[in-house]
C-alpha cells in the first residue's frame, strides 16, 4: 500500500500538481513528516532520450560534476558523440535533475554523474540500470566504459570486469571495464 501511495504522490509532484490531504496523511496524520520523508526516500525517475530532449539537463550535471570540481576542459566533456548518444537524466521526487549517463551506439556508457547534493542515495546505480536494460533492449551484447579508478568499485559491484591497463583522460586515472550480458 506504501509503494503505491509513494508512486501516486511523486506523479503528482512530478506533474507539479497538488496531492490530496488524505494521499499525504501518513499513519500518524502528519501529511508534512510523510511528505518530506518519504518522497526523499522514492527512487529517482530516470527518462532518455536524444541530446535535442535532454541537452539543458545533461550540460547542467555535467559542467557541475566534471568541469566545475573535476576541472575537466569543457572542450573534452561536451564532443560530438552527445549529438549522437542516447541520454539517461534522473530527477528527485521535486523534479530536480540529478544526475546523467549516455549510451553510444557501440556499447560505450560515458559520463555518468550525480550532482553532489544526491550523492550516496542510490542515484547512480539507478541510472546505470536503466541504461543497462536499455542496452540490452538494444540488443547489445556487451557495454563497455571508461571508469575513473577511484569510481571501479562502484561499477564491480554492477558486475563489470576491468581489463586494459590503467590511462590518464583529462588529468583523471582511468581503466576501461566492460559487462558481457
Amino acid at each position: 500500500m506504501e509503494t503505491c501511495k509513494t508512486r501516486t504522490i511523486v506523479r503528482a509532484v512530478l506533474k507539479k500538481q497538488e496531492a490530496s490531504p488524505d494521499l499525504l496523511a501518513n499513519r500518524t496524520g502528519s501529511s508534512h513528516d510523510y511528505s518530506r520523508r518519504q518522497l526523499m526516500q522514492t527512487a529517482p525517475n530516470i527518462v532518455h532520450g536524444d541530446w535535442k530532449t535532454y541537452q539543458h539537463e545533461a550540460e547542467r550535471v555535467r559542467a557541475m560534476v566534471f568541469i566545475a570540481e573535476q576541472k575537466v576542459p569543457r572542450e573534452l566533456e561536451f564532443d560530438e558523440d552527445d549529438k549522437t548518444a542516447e541520454h539517461f537524466i534522473s530527477f528527485d521526487a521535486r523534479h530536480m535533475v540529478t544526475g546523467c549517463a549516455r549510451l553510444l551506439d557501440n556499447g560505450r556508457i560515458g559520463r555518468v554523474a550525480v550532482l553532489r547534493p544526491f550523492r550516496g542515495r542510490g542515484i547512480g546505480e539507478a541510472v546505470m540500470k536503466t541504461v543497462l536494460e536499455r542496452a540490452k533492449a538494444r540488443g547489445m551484447k556487451d557495454v563497455h566504459l571508461a571508469a575513473q579508478v577511484q569510481a571501479m568499485p562502484f561499477y564491480e559491484r554492477l558486475g563489470f570486469e576491468p581489463f586494459g591497463d590503467e590511462f590518464d583522460e583529462a588529468g583523471i586515472p582511468h581503466r576501461m571495464m566492460r559487462l558481457v550480458f
